[in-house]
């Protein structure tokens, strides 16, 4: 249960920030398929960090915060940081394409958030009726 639900919020997290990374770049981008797979991976990433956050969450608005601002600092700072490393003047467009990113990647990070916190209680509720059998 707890596996299925990570590739779920997996799943659903890469999707909003995939569909809106798909939508701005361009199709004729000779790395297209290298922007997906990174993006790809880079959800799986953050909802296993977001697992663990999860994890030792006390409610579900904490869940929900964790997976929104994890899903909107990570894109963010890698635009930023990305930028930073190229130093060009032409490279400042990458921080704007983080922010944007981060927006779409906080949608689906409160969603992976809310999905983690269902299995969360369901394992623990599937774990009290069996200890009282």
């Amino acid at each position: 249960m707890k596996v299925l639900g990570f590739m779920i919020s997996a799943i659903v997290w890469a999707t909003f920030t995939c569909g809106a990374a798909l939508t701005v770049v361009p199709k004729s981008y000779p790395d297209y398929l290298w922007l997906l797979l990174f993006l790809m991976f880079g959800s799986s990433v953050e909802a296993g960090l977001l697992w663990s956050l999860v994890s030792q969450a006390t409610d579900i608005t904490g869940a929900l915060m964790w997976g929104a601002s994890l899903g909107f600092l990570v894109p963010s700072v890698w635009g930023y940081l990305l930028a930073k490393d190229l130093g060009s003047f032409e490279a400042q467009p990458l921080i704007v394409m983080g922010l944007i990113l981060g927006v779409p990647s906080a949608m689906g990070g409160a969603l992976a958030g809310w999905i983690q916190w269902r299995v969360k209680v369901n394992v623990r509720i599937e774990q009290a009726s069996t200890s009282r059998e």
